[in-house]
């Protein structure tokens, strides 16, 4: 995550919201650490609930790091490759209703448990093929660049 967020702060110099998702990412990365720290003991411990604040704080840091990202992304890409630029803001889309699922899966689960779990599951697969969809769209998007540097050449 460290090593990520300082890709994005490199690519801030071409637009403003990469630094913006540096920051959340920067964020999610050392509240990880912290509730790691606290982990264990107690439940009615302080700590915990220190813990379940920046997990909170955190699942928020990383739907706004992902919003601008995929949006910087996006804004990038606008004058060169249309298309991929739209994926872009659909994919931060598809992002909130995989991570909205998987919370109300959770809340589901905790009344019934087999559909709850199935609506976790189901979630957790639509996140795997989310992840992997940015991966592609990187790619896709380094390859646009790298391409269009030689077309200006």
């Amino acid at each position: 995550s460290v090593v990520y967020g300082l890709l994005l702060l490199s690519l801030a110099r071409v637009n403003g919201g990469y630094r913006a998702a540096w920051v959340c990412t920067l964020f999610v990365a050392v509240a990880g650490i912290i509730i790691q720290s606290l982990g264990g003991g107690d439940p009615r411990n302080v700590e915990r609930g220190i813990a379940l604040i920046l997990t909170l704080l955190a699942g928020v840091a990383a739907l706004v790091g992902e919003y601008t990202e995929c949006t910087s992304h996006a804004e990038v890409l606008e004058p060169v490759d249309l298309e991929l630029s739209g994926k872009w803001r659909r994919l931060w889309k598809w992002y909130i209703g995989t991570f909205l699922a998987l919370f109300a899966g959770f809340f589901v689960a905790l009344i019934f448990a087999w559909p709850g779990l199935l609506v976790v599951l189901a979630s957790a697969i639509g996140t795997l093929v989310v992840a992997i969809l940015k991966l592609v769209y990187l790619w896709r998007t380094a390859r646009t660049f790298r391409e269009y540097e030689e077309m200006e050449a």
